[in-house]
């Protein structure tokens, strides 16, 4: 009987498409799989490129490690770069292990924090992200225009700007705001709906451009409104992306993000990775050094 060959599965939320290379799967560890290695950055490029039949805004990548229970997820833009942590990603996962099992909950580590998924309906999964932190506000002007950014962390950095803003016009201010303190950010503008509660909600994404949607960014959004209108406690918001609307509730200790996952099509044999995997890790060599 041969090697058993990893899957690639598809997956998608709010229009934000993914690719989960299940590697407990294929029973490799974290340690031997090198996630976060040069090559392993350039075979994403080349899935993405090469392997997929739809649209891709990120890999997934799902590791069991030694020392911890949970299953361990790691996520990559499209240029191979590391993205540390998605919201939509997240929840896609946890749609990927609990589908066809009667789990309706479960925790997954991403970026060294763990999160609490929860099944609300068929198809609409929740993740408790506890770890956003608000740090500070400052101005920057840009071509003569003055705009003013909060800074947050969910896990992964993000700028946030109250203020209405068109999708081309972003797509050109985006490369030039994300860049902060020497570090690259994901870049949204937030602006109220016509409902209290209700919010408009772009995003510039380092290492994929302008998204359909961003997950970590509506909870990076919520976590500064919370900051700065001293939210009444469970309060839900809502906000409307391209790719369509997720809900975050604010809770005193944690931000619930809710929004649709769905499979996109059927599963496919990953053919770079397989041959990489086969050819080298079953003679004990390390094909990610």
């Amino acid at each position: 009987m041969g090697p058993k060959l990893l899957q690639q599965h598809y997956y998608g939320s709010l229009q934000n498409h993914f690719v989960l290379l299940d590697f407990t799967a294929v029973s490799l560890t974290d340690t031997a799989v090198r996630l976060k290695s040069c090559v392993f950055a350039h075979q994403v490029r080349l899935i993405i490129q090469q392997s997929t039949p739809i649209r891709i805004d990120g890999i997934l990548a799902l590791t069991q490690t030694e020392t911890c229970e949970d299953p361990t997820a790691h996520v990559f833009n499209p240029d191979g770069t590391d993205g540390e942590f998605c919201g939509n990603g997240i929840r896609c996962i946890a749609y990927h292990l609990m589908k066809n099992t009667s789990l309706t909950q479960l925790a997954i580590q991403m970026s060294g924090h763990t999160i609490r998924c929860h099944k609300q309906a068929q198809a609409i999964i929740a993740a408790d992200i506890s770890h956003a932190r608000y740090h500070y506000k400052f101005k920057r002007i840009v071509s003569g225009v003055s705009y003013v950014f909060h800074r947050v962390s969910v896990g992964n950095p993000h700028l946030i700007c109250f203020a209405p803003i068109s999708s081309e016009a972003l797509n050109q201010l985006g490369p030039v705001l994300r860049l902060h303190q020497g570090e690259q950010h994901n870049v949204s503008f937030v602006w109220p709906g016509q409902q209290s509660g209700v919010y408009h909600l772009i995003t510039y994404e380092r290492g994929l451009g302008l998204s359909h949607s961003c997950g970590s960014a509506a909870v990076a959004s919520a976590c500064a409104l919370n900051v700065h209108q001293r939210l009444a406690p469970a309060t839900t918001l809502i906000f409307k992306m391209p790719g369509g609307q997720a809900s975050c509730i604010c809770f005193s200790t944690k931000i619930r993000l809710s929004a649709p996952v769905r499979s996109i099509c059927q599963p496919s044999p990953c053919a770079l990775m397989n041959l990489a995997l086969h050819d080298k890790f079953h003679q004990k060599k390390d094909v990610f050094l």
